[in-house]
């Protein structure tokens, strides 16, 4: 007879966290003989970053989940084409009414200590997601894609952890 899985602790959730999510990269130091801008210069342009997309997600063979562990898209088999853009308007409205559902998750937490989200309740933002915080949150899953290819997961406490550890792409 099995026993049923005890319910996750604050304690679990940051042991997972450490897994998912590895040490902070330490900022980048000034190259020697670099220049400071003058304070009143307008500030460089950064790079436009790459939109990311589930279809590119997907291509990559990670699969999120929703609240009940149902994918929240299909994965694209060998040789066939990734989502196609109706598909994908369809799976983000999914991913974020996983998310939605999931705020009252964002109390156990606490709240982001650094990026864009710093001091706000993970509750309120993961109330107020939308498209742009989604493929923000994509755009991180691409960069560290190892770290989500080895099982699914629920896409909701994904981007939980994310909020409260990162925070910002």
């Amino acid at each position: 007879m099995s026993h049923p899985k005890p319910p996750r602790t604050p304690g679990l959730i940051q042991k997972g966290l450490s897994r998912i999510f590895p040490e902070k990269p330490s900022p980048r130091a000034e190259a020697p003989g670099s220049v400071a801008p003058e304070p009143g210069a307008p500030a460089p342009e950064a790079p436009a970053r790459p939109t990311a997309t589930l279809a590119a997600v997907a291509q990559l063979r990670i699969q999120f989940l929703d609240n009940a562990r149902r994918p929240l898209y299909p994965l694209p088999d060998r040789g066939t084409s990734p989502l196609s853009r109706d598909e994908e308007h369809v799976a983000l409205g999914r991913c974020l009414e996983a998310i939605h559902e999931a705020k009252a998750a964002g109390r156990i937490l606490g709240k982001p200590a650094t990026g864009m989200y710093e001091g706000r309740e993970p509750e309120a933002v993961m109330a107020e997601a939308d498209a742009e915080d989604l493929k923000r949150f994509l755009a991180f899953v691409l960069a560290n894609a190892r770290s989500f290819m080895p099982q699914p997961m629920r896409l909701s406490e994904a981007f939980l952890a994310w909020l409260v550890d990162r925070g910002a792409p």
